[in-house]
């Protein structure tokens, strides 16, 4: 028996996995039931997986799926497409080959249906033909029903019945047509969840909708219309879309959501108490997250600004907690002027922040709401969750959200009919329902992701040998003191922080308030030749060591948030000075313990910082190297004090790195770097250009220059539509390749311990690593895939060369042989 929530998801996911289609008024509609509950029509059905259907579709023109009800709780699958009458008999022939399998036949009015049984006589699938419409389902019962909807009345039939549906303007170039019919299908969309059974108005919310779909391996996104049929829809009829800003307070143990975006509550007084409105003196959101094991519920209200909120549903109890006053609620004065849009149950606490008024059943769950507020640990914090929503309407008035649903956990359950279609890989899914005109703009959107539901395990070396809960958004390498062999440092979308071993796995975790800015930086901090890793969230400067924890008096609070930090170490003294750059065009410089060196002031600029400021030695003694993006570049000395400013070629800062050649004086000091019209200039720390090299164009060329890392050199690429070159350090092209389609790429230049160089091309839109050597010669058999650019370098020993690259939620080592 299949329930009927994971029904709803099972099928929208089968839609991934079905090939582009066309909408076009064809025959083999004739057959598709009015009570069906999701139709999908498409060009073929070459994305099926499945061995038992996939001989029954050579070449149709038009592919319709449809789920319908084979009893109250249990579901099957339809599909339907014209075959002509030759391809038909073509198909037989064939079907009569199959070992292990006979077909037996019958008649229902006259009409045959086939049955294909294996050995022990169970039936695999059953088919019939009608009048060029070829009809097939594992279920004989949706057979028989197929034949007679086609020669019933036309009102028996989904098309003739609903007429409206198909009058809608959907692309003709995606990747099908998706009905949805929750008239027949009550349980949509939250089935057996405790918002459904708990929020009475969403058992009202039913409709014929019908959606474009666009799909890719990541992500399932369906764009459509809704036309409601029950009289509670038509309260958001009069309703105009509110922006959806509740998430930022969402807590990321939420399970589920429900968010009522409402331009006018006192249009809601056929549901709820006007007067108790008016002093309530609500906003326009109203919203429920389900907690933990979906059994308990947090509501949030927005209020109207004003300086202090009272409320005739407080009681005596309050408590303060983190500097928020916690207050007591009658639960039942709030249920009753709230009406069919509050939950059924009995809130009892509430607090107010940010003029948006909170409510939760427990004085525990209260708490733990306002730590995940004031720790940033909320769905609006996280990287995954803001990506996932960018694709959804960022206005609507209707809003369901599920996080990390596990619809498929039930192992008695048989799910083969769905088997190729990643059930386990559900991160995010979102339903949004907008009042148009007399229907609903809708927008369905599921993230497709491969996750890891019980957690972060290991596999093995040879493939993905670490996976965790969130995509990798940071990553860094970082080496063992010990072994003297590379580590993985990386951050998930959960701002989780792993610290990960080829040999051993993940050696430790810890969160973090925030995503890491810029670099890593390893430092000996107490000079004993132990390491540890300096890195920076938005306002905070860390110092971690090798298990995880804080250096004694860190993290240190940075008062303007962080663009850039680099680590100085003086004649490598150790007494380490931390340069930070900040968004607000400052640049600080603090000692060893986080104080500000006062004659650095901090330095303020008139335009933004370029790049991250860089020491360097000039002379034997030590300056700093600051780029403005106004094409400036500012020189300082160690005390601080200003010693030249120069203009680079152009007004326009430089694309990608620079490269410093260290001389004895500014006139034998030299950068290197790119102008945006791709000529190499050199330039001496006077400000005089000493050369400017035109590097060769190619057809709408664009150049960055990268360093090799903690080399003596570096290289400029080119990017064109047509091809992507490489130029040394003397403009000459190093070798040149065919583009393979993008333009947005993210290169490298590594010297590996053996002195070969290697060269890595990242294209950030497919999410490919492309490495060659110095030839031009590719290293991987195909492109690899990784979310974010690779790290290069050993493996499980110093002599192992290759590169880490980061697929979903992954990490994998690919090994090279550089020649």
């Amino acid at each position: 028996m299949i329930n009927p929530t994971r029904l709803f998801y099972l099928s929208l996911l089968f839609v991934a996995s079905s090939s582009c289609g066309t909408r076009e008024e064809i025959s083999a509609w004739d057959v598709v039931d009015n009570d069906s509950v999701l139709i999908l029509e498409s060009k073929d059905g070459h994305g099926l997986k499945d061995k038992t259907v996939v001989p029954f579709f050579p070449n149709p023109t038009v592919f319709i799926t449809s789920v319908q009800r084979l009893s109250k709780d249990d579901f099957g699958v339809m599909y339907s497409y014209v075959l002509p009458a030759r391809s038909y008999d073509s198909m037989l022939l064939s079907l009569a080959g199959l070992k292990g399998q006979k077909i037996t036949n019958r008649l229902l009015n006259g009409i045959e249906i086939s049955e294909v049984k294996n050995s022990g006589n169970q039936i695999q699938v059953a088919f019939t033909y009608l009048h060029g419409i070829f009809v097939l389902s594992k279920s004989s019962f949706l057979i028989e029903n197929a034949i007679r909807v086609f020669e019933s009345e036309k009102k028996k039939r989904f098309k003739s019945s609903n007429e409206e549906l198909f009058q809608f303007n959907l692309l003709k170039s995606d990747k099908g047509n998706l009905y949805l019919n929750s008239n027949v299908f009550p349980e949509f969309p939250f089935g057996s969840s405790a918002l459904s059974k708990l929020i009475p108005i969403l058992n009202e919310l039913k409709s014929l909708s019908v959606f474009d779909i666009k799909s890719d391996n990541d992500f399932l996104l369906l764009n459509g219309f809704s036309i409601a049929t029950h009289p509670s829809m038509a309260l958001f009829q009069n309703q105009k879309p509110v922006p959806f800003k509740i998430a930022k307070f969402v807590p990321n143990y939420s399970t589920a959501l429900v968010h009522f975006g409402v331009s006018d509550f006192n249009s809601f007084n056929e549901i709820m108490d006007s007067a108790f409105l008016k002093k309530l003196d609500a906003g326009n959101e109203i919203a429920f997250a389900a907690i933990e094991d979906s059994s308990r519920l947090l509501a949030f209200i927005e209020l109207k600004p004003r300086p202090s909120h009272t409320f005739d549903f407080n009681t005596a109890f309050t408590e303060t907690y983190s500097n928020h006053t916690i207050r007591g609620v009658n639960g039942d004065l709030l249920k009753a002027g709230l009406g069919k849009l509050f939950p059924t149950v009995t809130f009892n606490f509430c607090t107010v922040v940010d003029n948006n008024l909170f409510l939760s059943q427990s004085i525990v769950d209260m708490k733990s709401l306002i730590d995940a507020i004031e720790s940033d640990d909320t769905w609006g914090k996280t990287l995954e969750y803001q990506k996932f929503s960018e694709r959804g309407l960022q206005e609507s008035n209707v809003t369901l959200i599920f996080k990390s649903p596990d619809f498929f956990s039930d192992s008695s359950k048989n799910y083969t009919a769905f088997d190729s279609i990643r059930l386990q890989q559900i991160n995010w899914c979102s339903i949004q329902m907008s009042a148009l005109d007399n229907h609903f703009y809708s927008n369905v959107n599921l993230s497709l992701s491969s996750r890891t539901p019980k957690g972060v395990r290991t596999k093995n070396p040879k493939s993905s040998f670490v996976e965790f809960p969130g995509s990798v958004v940071f990553s860094a390498l970082v080496k063992n003191h010990v072994s003297g062999l590379n580590e993985v440092l990386i951050q998930d979308s959960d701002l989780m922080v792993y610290l990960v071993s080829l040999r051993n796995g993940i050696l430790w975790k810890r969160q973090l308030d925030g995503q890491i800015q810029d670099r890593l930086h390893l430092l000996d901090f107490y000079k004993n030749g132990k390491i540890q890793y300096a890195l920076t969230t938005s306002d905070k400067y860390f110092i971690i060591d090798r298990l995880g924890r804080d250096v004694q008096d860190f993290p240190i609070q940075i008062p303007s948030k962080i663009k850039f930090s680099g680590l100085v170490d003086y004649d490598k003294s150790k007494n380490y000075r931390f340069l930070i750059s900040s968004v607000g065009n400052e640049v600080s410089l603090l000692d060893k313990n986080g104080k500000n060196l006062s004659e650095w002031g901090p330095k303020k600029f008139e335009a933004g910082i370029a790049v991250a400021p860089e020491h360097f030695k000039m002379g034997g003694k030590d300056f700093f190297l600051i780029f403005l993006a106004d094409g400036t570049a500012h020189i300082y000395n160690r005390p601080g004090a200003s010693t030249k400013i120069f203009q680079l070629r152009s007004k326009e800062s430089f694309i990608g790195d620079f490269y410093l050649e260290s001389g004895v004086t500014q006139a034998t000091t030299f950068i290197f770097y790119v102008s945006k019209d791709g000529i190499l200039v050199k330039q001496n720390m006077k400000g005089d250009i000493m050369d400017a090299d035109n590097l060769m164009r190619g057809k709408n060329s664009t150049f960055v220059l990268k360093r090799v890392p903690e080399g003596n050199n570096f290289f400029v690429f080119r990017t064109d539509s047509d091809k992507i070159a490489v130029f040394n350090k003397e403009g000459k092209v190093v070798f040149e390749k065919q583009n393979t389609g993008s333009i947005n790429l993210d290169f490298q230049c590594i010297e590996t311990n053996k002195g070969k160089i290697v060269f890595s091309f990242y294209d950030t839109e497919q999410k490919f690593v492309h490495v060659f050597d110095i030839t031009g010669k590719s290293l991987v058999n195909s492109p690899v895939d990784s979310d974010v650019p690779p790290l290069f370098g050993s493996g499980k020993s110093k002599s192992e060369m290759g590169f880490y690259s980061f697929p979903k939620n992954s990490i994998n080592f690919n090994t090279i042989r550089p020649r």
